[in-house]
């Protein structure tokens, strides 16, 4: 009787412990992929938002311009009080009233019609700016996912080295106390899995990095995002020819659209300036109650006014001529910045072009690079074990495999995102090249992969709003 309480100790210990089992083993996992990550950013990123709110400040200049060929409507009321110290006849003191209102309509203003049009200028180098931030953005977030991805994936191949290396030098020591080894070759397998422990040092280094610099711009932490499948073809086929990706961006890139934009605006400066010279002409309409005269109180008066205002300007004291001088300086300028501009996005563009075919021949040739040095490490491990290999042959040979191994994940990650910069240089990167990349990965959560299709990835479908 005296084990009862023991037993029943035991008998919840083992039934919490299984609990707690099935509870681990039930837990759903984490899994986020690259769409996700962008949608999670698209909410969380300071810069975007930020981007979003200028766009939407830009959109008010239509109706700012609009504004300047609309009637200008005011009203007044005036009370004041006249006390007279020593007033001659008839004068006494009183409080006096006047109200209006006015009403001016402008009909020839050639300042304002080209005023109209910077502001439409203006609107769509708003618009320009944005499409910019966002493709940045598209960018940006492929990168921080890539970059954990790279750096996970460098990790784990050093793991492997290290675990191959360890192997090696286990081999070498039986060999060495067996009397058909050498301690050099204990030695030299040794200080290669020291080598191979800091480079997994700063390969962890790396991840973190990479890690923070993911949650800084989505919000979540990258434990546990999609890596890409087994054996994933990263070779995105682009088969048009540079003049088709200079022809795209001359139409889309935003960057040039916006200097363009600001050329335009410049230029209709050039012609408000000049109007300054030009004569205006302006409907004008009244309604006016007084009951004073000057100085002196009236009967209630009210009366209309209705008529045109003309006004010539003659002489300025030269400002109008020299202002419109330092505008056409400005235009010719900002004209200039335009085809430096343009020049400069051409030659981005092409190095994206070549490099983009570089890298697809570079990770083909990688690929057999790998498959050979693998070969070569099988066979010089076979030589090592019949004795015609050193140890030194053998950690070459695996140093070499695994370099290449390195390179061409390199290769594949540089690849996709040269991909994202050529879409990007002519103007047309958007959220559907995410998914194309995003095909390429795991996706391991299906449900959420099928919400996150289900969606509109367009920036007007978030409304931001205040906490």
């Amino acid at each position: 009787m005296k084990s009862a309480p023991f037993t029943l100790f035991f008998i919840a210990a083992v039934f919490a412990s299984l609990t707690v089992s099935v509870f681990i083993q039930i837990k759903p996992v984490f899994s986020l992929n690259l769409i996700g990550a962008y949608k999670h950013a698209l909410k969380y990123d300071h810069g975007y938002k930020a981007a979003f709110y200028a766009k939407k400040a830009s959109g008010i200049y239509g109706a700012e311009g609009l504004s300047l060929f609309l009637p200008q409507i005011s009203a007044s009321v005036g009370v004041s009080r006249y006390d007279f110290l020593s007033p001659p006849p008839l004068y006494f003191s009183f409080t006096s009233r006047t109200e209006g209102i006015s009403l001016t309509q402008p009909i020839i203003d050639f300042k304002r019609y080209f005023e109209y049009a910077q502001y439409g200028a203006k609107q769509a180098m708003g618009s320009d700016e944005f499409s910019a931030a966002r493709q940045d953005f598209i960018t940006r977030v492929a990168e921080i996912y890539l970059d954990v991805l790279a750096a996970e994936n460098y990790l784990k191949y050093l793991k492997v080295q290290k675990k191959a290396v360890h192997e090696q030098y286990k081999q070498a020591k039986e060999l060495f106390k067996a009397g058909s080894g050498t301690k050099t070759d204990v030695y030299e397998a040794l200080a290669r899995y020291y080598s191979v422990e800091s480079d997994i040092v700063e390969a962890k280094n790396s991840l973190k990095n990479a890690s923070a610099k993911f949650k800084g711009v989505v919000g979540l932490s990258a434990k546990g995002i999609d890596a890409f499948k087994k054996g994933a073809d990263f070779l995105i086929p682009v088969r048009e020819k540079l003049g088709y990706w200079i022809g795209l961006a001359e139409k889309n890139n935003p960057d040039l659209k916006y200097y363009e934009n600001n050329s335009i605006y410049r230029g209709e400066a050039v012609k408000k300036d000049w109007s300054m010279n030009l004569p205006t002409l302006a409907f004008t309409a009244g309604y006016s109650t007084t009951n004073t005269q000057e100085v002196v109180q009236t009967p209630a008066l009210r009366y209309y006014t209705v008529g045109f205002q003309l006004s010539v300007p003659i002489f300025d004291g030269g400002y109008s001529v020299e202002k419109s001088i330092k505008s056409e300086n400005i235009s010719e300028e900002t004209n200039q910045e335009l085809e430096r501009e343009r020049g400069k996005i051409i030659r981005k563009l092409t190095a994206s072009y070549l490099r983009l075919k570089g890298y697809t021949a570079r990770i083909n040739m990688l690929k057999l690079a790998v498959k050979s040095a693998g070969i070569v490490l099988k066979a010089d491990r076979l030589g090592f074990a019949s004795g015609t290999n050193t140890m030194s042959d053998v950690l070459s040979a695996m140093q070499k495999l695994y370099d290449m191994k390195t390179k061409l994940l390199k290769a594949q990650y540089e690849y996709l995102m040269v991909f994202l910069a050529l879409k990007s240089g002519a103007g047309v990167l958007s959220a559907s090249d995410l998914y194309r990349i995003n095909k390429l990965l795991e996706n391991k959560n299906k449900n959420y992969k099928f919400k996150l299709q289900a969606g509109n990835l367009n920036y007007d479908n978030y409304n931001y709003k205040k906490n």
